[in-house]
């Protein structure tokens, strides 16, 4: 094998290494946790306020099992495992009642066999994408056969790709 596919190879094996420790570290902070709302199922509720947005904290006082994100100059999406019609009402309430003027701009509750069906259904289209760009890329380099097998090859590129696309998520 000529010198510079064993340095590309080896800076591939560390881009991998790096990212699978990250992976870990996400997945531990997490307790296992990672999927959203949508997979899991649970509520989603994006809220708008007339003045200026409160802290997260503020927020999290009247959703004590949420997580609060914000968006835009004024808004916020508050993500929880459950609620119902009435916590929800009264939880707005208390926020209009302690910053001022709140609308509603979307309230997504997703069930949990809702949440499984979708998850299932990326994680096959996953598998699906990944073979079919291994193919290509497969075909793309059978000739380099001499050097290394195209499957393999292939196969690198997208560990490659997975371990990029695990560090730089992170970043943004």
């Amino acid at each position: 094998m000529r010198p510079i596919y064993k340095i590309f190879f080896s800076f591939s094996i560390l881009i991998t290494i790096a990212a699978l420790i990250v992976t870990v570290v996400i997945w531990r902070k997490s307790h296992g946790d990672i999927l959203g709302a949508d997979f899991r199922g649970g509520v989603v509720l994006e809220l708008e306020f007339a003045g200026s947005r409160p802290n997260n904290s503020d927020i999290l006082h009247e959703f004590p099992d949420a997580t609060v994100s914000a968006i835009g100059e004024r808004g916020v999406i508050i993500r929880s495992s459950q609620m119902t019609d009435g916590q929800r009402e009264s939880a707005e309430k208390v926020l209009s009642d302690r910053f001022g003027a709140v609308t509603e701009q979307r309230f997504n509750d997703v069930g949990p066999t809702v949440g499984q069906q979708l998850k299932s259904k990326s994680i096959t289209a996953m598998i699906l994408l990944l073979v079919t760009i291994t193919v290509y890329l497969a075909i793309v380099f059978r000739t380099m056969r001499r050097v290394l097998s195209p499957w393999a090859l292939g196969i690198a590129a997208i560990i490659a790709l997975g371990a990029a696309w695990e560090i730089f998520k992170h970043r943004a």
